[in-house]
């Protein structure tokens, strides 16, 4: 019942309109644990704190006013908020200026690039630093003139990153889209060596081919970020229609998603420009992600108050339930899963998502069919792709 009163004004903090009269029954503090719990803290903040005048005038709000001590509890983390966000803005510069200077392009993803969406580009709580790179032509000759010919002959981008990466830091964790980046303890970064992927290999295909296709223009849509000169590139709303539904969809198997992605989704919906909505369908159609993609509308329409134009697919209530309830559960990336033990074990963790994702089965065949054999295909895959590194291009200081 809590949940549902705290839906009902994370609604009116989105959309506007007519204030919810259950805010005269809101907890403050229970609201703040709601929130930090889905990592949406200054979604809220901002309503309270700042864009405050509607509330100010209203009867309910005034009944149930914060207290001094509510006041200062949410103004101090939704300091902390705009601080880290200052900071990672000053950190991602120095990631794209660092692999300009080794010979790569980047585009930043999610994150900081997605903040410029947001009514106030401080307010999003910021999590690592997701850069996709990829290496110049410059660097490609370097290498394939001083590189031997078995060298030449299995020579990719993935391969130059990682290895630009793993001769730096030569236990940094990879999988197939990302290597781990471990340059700051406390500001985790991410090299993508393309954005995200999809465990049914046909879908997979295409959402490759779709980033091949999108690649430049990505790389050349520049923007500042507040506060610093510097530009950097991120990806275009229609870009991120495709990418971050694919991204939800990869979380939402692994370990589970809460509502900052989805937040994330509804001001990605509202700058995709609406000619292109049918092209968005079409695309995702072929992918299988249509059935995920309307679950989606429906919490975007009825749940965050999305204006129907902004929806790009029909809205399917049956299944947009169960994914809210499952965000409900879990919270931001599963974190808050309350069948998750303490240090738990790969194998548990593996046991625990196959009984979990059984009801999505139906809801997403495509993908959760798919998933079991992907995980062993990708576990081979990261053996041999490290074999491959190790006698092949450790320690290649040209790469």
């Amino acid at each position: 019942m809590e949940e549902t009163t705290f839906l009902k004004f994370l609604k009116y903090c989105l959309s506007g309109g007519d204030i919810p009269q259950c805010v005269s029954k809101i907890n403050w503090h229970d609201l703040l644990e709601f929130a930090q719990k889905q990592a949406i803290i200054g979604v809220f903040a901002y309503k309270i704190l700042c864009d405050n005048k509607d509330l100010l005038e209203n009867k309910y709000f005034m009944a149930n006013k914060p207290t001094d001590d509510d006041v200062l509890e949410w103004m101090g983390a939704f300091t902390k908020i705009q601080r880290r966000n200052r900071e990672i803005n000053t950190y991602c510069i120095k990631v794209v200026n660092n692999f300009k200077k080794e010979g790569f392009y980047t585009c930043i993803l999610k994150g900081q690039g997605n903040n410029l969406m947001y009514p106030d580009p401080f307010m999003r709580t910021s999590g690592d630093i997701d850069v996709w790179a990829i290496p110049t032509s410059e660097r490609k000759r370097k290498f394939i003139q001083n590189g031997n010919s078995l060298q030449r002959l299995t020579l990719s981008d993935r391969m130059i990153i990682f290895s630009y990466v793993r001769n730096l830091f030569s236990e940094a964790k990879f999988k197939c889209q990302h290597i781990e980046f471990p340059v700051w303890r406390h500001i985790p970064v991410e090299v993508h060596f393309y954005p995200m992927y999809l465990v049914n290999p046909f879908s997979n295909y295409k959402l490759r081919k779709f980033y091949e296709e999108q690649k430049d223009m990505q790389f050349a849509n520049k923007r500042k970020l507040p506060e610093i000169d510097e530009e950097i590139c991120i990806p275009t709303p229609f870009f991120n229609a495709i990418y971050q539904l694919t991204h939800i969809n990869i979380h939402l198997l692994i370990e589970g998603i809460g509502l900052r992605q989805l937040i994330d989704y509804y001001y990605v919906l509202m700058n995709i420009p609406k000619e292109r909505h049918d092209e968005i369908k079409s695309l995702l159609e072929g992918m299988h992600l249509e059935k995920l993609a309307a679950a989606i509308m429906w919490i975007q329409k009825n749940i965050f108050g999305l204006p129907e134009e902004f929806l790009y697919i029909e809205p399917d209530e049956k299944r947009g339930k169960r994914l809210l309830k499952e965000v409900g559960r879990g919270g931001n990336f599963g974190k808050y899963d309350p069948t998750k033990p303490e240090n738990e074990g790969f194998w548990h963790l593996q046991f625990r998502k196959m009984i979990q994702h059984a009801d999505f089965i139906m809801d997403y065949p495509s993908e959760e069919l798919h998933e079991p054999i992907f995980r062993i295909c990708h576990f081979v895959w990261r053996q041999w792709y490290y074999l491959k590194w190790r006698l092949l291009f450790k320690s290649t200081v040209n790469l």
